[in-house]
């Protein structure tokens, strides 16, 4: 029976999760250390879209289906006042593994009103104050860790959104408490505003930030207490981001044709979120237009929907210089990557003379860095043109009537 709901409105689904085949292996690696109370705690870090909250609910679900206690919480900053912030993320942290425990011992255990009890509470010690205590946050993950050695869990796996939101002194107390408790392991992931040098140091380097800063208690080990770094970043390859596509249309009444989810993947440069964004006006276009097929003028009309403005930037672009131009852009689009005037020349000239060659070079260099000097679209950098951001590069493919 064809399914006939959106798959793309819903950002996080387990059923949808595809990729990451290394990063995971590492991480089942880690789950066989967990078990003989070895803790490799680690951060996940990449760019806003890549899939890290997907990947936090991936390791969840891994972590379940091996036994251990699957704890998926964030820090997400609302209605927490700032002067409380290091004892609330400790606490928000401390609570959902509570929580958790609680769903997974069953309803013998009141864990979760013991602990709402406050300076009442049976179990726990963890101070409801704005000072950060070490030995009674220790006490209190002991006590969970005696709870689950009862049970026969081997441990919690404590996976933490929006960890980038991490106050310096929680970042501390973690550290001061878990260094002595082995039955955690705990993935914080870092929201990253650029990985340009790499995301796993940019990962680091705000967790030095934190851990040194101005709030904090100048407690390096804290940030060093994340022993791994792993980079989450665009699918690796144009299948695996196909296939992000092809697992969400499964069964359902709306099809994309091969052609437009290539196109999709290449448009959206393989980041989860936009390539889900743009499926989800795709997909919409198709229903309004009562298509059961989502080919590529479906998906050239949505694309002109989304992205009006880059549309109507590139025209204007192209009317900036003389239509006999347009061919230089063109082929830099065919080229798909950085390129120099000489091989785009040489790509649109091949039968050229050596001597025509060199004229013909200095005419299209001079034609590119019009583009450039007109638009952010084109960049020239150590000599080699480039259009880097693929929906401005389609943009102009549509303009040119490329695409």
């Amino acid at each position: 029976m064809s399914k006939k709901f959106n798959p793309f409105t819903e950002q996080i689904e387990i059923q949808y999760f595809v990729g990451r085949e290394e990063q995971l292996e590492r991480f089942k690696e880690d789950l066989d250390g967990l078990r003989q109370k070895v803790s490799n705690h680690q951060y996940i870090a990449g760019t806003n879209g890549t899939g890290k909250s997907s990947y936090l609910a991936k390791l969840s679900d891994v972590a379940k289906n091996q036994g251990f206690v699957p704890v998926l919480t964030s820090l997400d900053p609302a209605d927490i006042p700032s002067r409380d912030m290091s004892r609330i993320h400790v606490t928000t942290i401390m609570r959902a593994i509570i929580s958790q425990l609680q769903a997974q011992l069953g309803n013998s255990a009141p864990l979760v009103a013991d602990w709402d009890s406050k300076t009442n509470s049976k179990y726990f010690q963890t101070p409801r104050t704005e000072e950060l205590i070490g030995d009674l946050l220790k006490e209190d993950f002991q006590k969970i860790e005696g709870l689950m050695t009862q049970a026969q869990i081997p441990g919690a796996v404590v996976c933490i959104d929006e960890g980038q939101r991490i106050n310096g002194r929680a970042l501390s107390a973690l550290k001061n408490s878990l260094q002595f408790v082995k039955s955690y392991l705990l993935v914080l992931s870092l929201r990253l505003v650029t990985d340009a040098g790499g995301a796993i140091q940019a990962g680091r380097d705000m967790l030095d930030s934190k851990a040194t800063g101005e709030k904090a208690e100048g407690d390096i080990g804290a940030s060093r207490f994340y022993v791994n770094g792993v980079a989450i970043g665009s699918f690796k390859d144009d299948q695996e981001a196909a296939l992000c596509i092809r697992r969400r249309l499964d069964e359902n009444a709306v099809q994309f044709n091969d052609e437009t989810i290539d196109r999709i993947g290449r448009i959206a440069g393989r980041v989860p979120k936009s390539m889900i964004s743009l499926s989800n006006t795709v997909y919409v276009e198709a229903v309004n237009r009562q298509k059961q097929l989502a080919d590529v003028e479906l998906l050239n009309r949505a694309f002109c929907s989304k992205y009006g403005k880059e549309i109507t930037d590139a025209k204007v672009l192209l009317t900036s210089v003389p239509p006999a131009s347009w061919s230089k852009l063109a082929c830099l689009l065919e080229l798909r990557q950085p390129a120099n005037a000489e091989t785009i020349a040489s790509r649109l000239y091949p039968t050229a003379t050596p001597e025509m060659m060199s004229s013909l070079t200095t005419a299209t260099k001079s034609d590119l860095e019009r583009f450039c000097k007109n638009s952010s679209f084109c960049v020239l950098n150590d000599d080699k043109f480039e259009v880097p951001n693929p929906v401005h590069a389609y943009a102009l493919e549509l303009a040119l009537g490329k695409a």
